[in-house]
């Protein structure tokens, strides 16, 4: 007895302690969210003359989606990151493959930022990131996308695998999907963790949409990983993407277009940082050596310093038509 009053003599003390453990968890979660970033865009920073960042686009809540631009090349290629909140180990690994494409200074690395650009948006579910699959909305946003809206996920917002009211209902993939339609990446890859059927994860793509063109990156892609001594994503059938971004970016934005299971389970830091960051420096070799070329301007300023060229001159021409007799 003595004992039990000892226990609710303390409880509302543990309660407290508990509160305020669940509320540093949760701040931490959003200190997390705020120094990813905070270090991606820094990242950037430090290699300016490479690299630089903008917002493409709003989640539910307001916050930015930002999307990373490496290189100078006229080849885009996009790759995108936690669209499903939870698997955050994506970003992770963007992250990475930029540190890379920045500071390895290779072969590879140097032909890369001469003839692509790469294109990283790492947080896409950026509201709930680390915590849930769907957005603050409950929609499955990898659901929600135009091309074939209604023949993937469900109709039951209870299911994780809700598709939203109409497609593109939510703010994330409308701004996605927009910026593929204006981006025109020529390779597009989407990243997704602890999903794949095989134990070193698996890459996919829409069968009968440019197979061969598809089936000829994958296997330039396996040749350029045996080279390297790098694991592979293993080939993947999919029969139906209706609703997922991959769809978007093939069908609107004129992509050749994959969606890769990085891992079966969580993985663990260091192999997002090892091997999978390894697979995504093969595959931006892969996308450099079939489709990469080079800019007629390289240095974004000048692009900046032309199109003020071509402004004054449309305003003297203006003023010249306007004071002739």
């Amino acid at each position: 007895m003595k004992h039990f009053k000892l226990l609710f003599l303390f409880l509302p003390f543990f309660l407290c302690l508990s509160l305020v453990y669940v509320q540093d968890v949760y701040a931490e979660l959003i200190i997390n969210k705020q120094l990813f970033l905070y270090n991606f865009k820094n990242l950037c920073s430090a290699h300016s003359e490479h690299a630089y960042y903008k917002s493409i686009g709003k989640t539910v809540s307001g916050a930015d989606i930002y999307a990373f631009y490496i290189g100078h090349g006229a080849t885009r290629v996009i790759i995108q990151g936690a669209i499903h909140g939870a698997e955050y180990y994506t970003s992770h690994a963007l992250y990475y493959l930029a540190k890379w494409i920045l500071e390895a200074d290779t072969n590879e690395t140097r032909s890369i930022l001469k003839r692509l650009t790469v294109i990283l948006i790492p947080t896409v579910n950026y509201d709930v990131w680390t915590a849930a699959r769907k957005n603050l909305h409950g929609v499955d946003l990898n659901r929600n996308f135009k091309w074939n809206w209604g023949t993937t996920g469900s109709s039951d917002p209870n299911s994780e695998y809700y598709r939203g009211p109409y497609a593109l209902s939510e703010p994330e993939t409308k701004a996605l999907h927009d910026f593929y339609i204006l981006t025109k990446p020529k390779v597009f890859l989407d990243l997704h963790d602890f999903g794949a059927s095989v134990a070193k994860g698996d890459i996919r793509w829409q069968s009968g949409r440019n197979e061969a063109e598809h089936q000829h990156f994958y296997n330039t892609y396996v040749e350029i990983c045996s080279a390297r001594n790098v694991s592979y994503w293993a080939y993947l059938t999919g029969s139906n993407y209706g609703g997922y971004a991959l769809s978007d970016a093939r069908e609107y934005g004129g992509a050749i277009s994959f969606l890769s299971e990085l891992n079966d389970d969580p993985p663990s830091e260091s192999q997002v940082q090892g091997e999978i960051k390894d697979r995504l420096a093969c595959f931006l070799i892969t996308a450099d050596q079939l489709y990469g070329k080079e800019s007629s301007i390289t240095d974004p300023q000048q692009w900046i310093d032309l199109a003020s060229v071509i402004l004054v001159i449309a305003l003297i021409i203006t003023v010249f038509r306007q004071v002739k007799p």
